[in-house]
């Protein structure tokens, strides 16, 4: 995918690699303390860290509700999986060793590449967010910082 716009944040946290993903594993149970704006999140087809299961979230955005299914792409067990939400729009999460513990990063992709129909989608895509980059950029951010919060107080850190 020719990427237009990466958001991406990492935090590091007092916490083995395991541990984290072993939150991320939770993440339907995890995903209201994460952050105030997250709603819900319920596996909608499969269950768990694998290729090809979806995972529908209920956010606040931008003072707005929103509904996104994050179909699960690929996955390094341990380390690291890949989502897709729409073409042109999907992320990753990442657990990588790291001094102090484990190095969580989460990235946002926009961009289609379609040599035909990328340049129209991406300027639609910049069109249409605009100004709320900084706001999405924020919420990574803040996630990040509540993860390593909530994994660092937990007793099996």
């Amino acid at each position: 995918m020719r990427v237009v716009i990466e958001l991406r944040d990492t935090v590091v946290i007092d916490a083995s690699p395991d541990a984290v993903w072993e939150w991320l594993q939770h993440l339907p149970d995890q995903y209201p303390s994460w952050h105030p704006d997250h709603l819900s999140a319920r596996w909608v087809r499969g269950a768990g860290l694998t290729p090809g299961a979806e995972l529908e979230v209920r956010e606040t955005l931008h003072g707005k509700p929103h509904r996104l299914r994050l179909r699960v792409t690929q996955v390094a067990p341990g380390r690291r999986l890949r989502y897709r939400v729409l073409p042109g729009l999907g992320g990753e999460l990442a657990v990588d060793p790291a001094a102090g513990g484990s190095a969580f990063t989460a990235v946002i992709r926009l961009g289609v590449g379609s040599p035909m129909l990328g340049p129209l989608v991406d300027r639609a895509i910049r069109l249409t967010l605009g100004s709320r980059l900084a706001t999405i950029e924020r919420h990574q951010a803040e996630e990040g910082a509540n993860l390593k919060s909530l994994l660092e107080q937990s007793p099996s850190a």
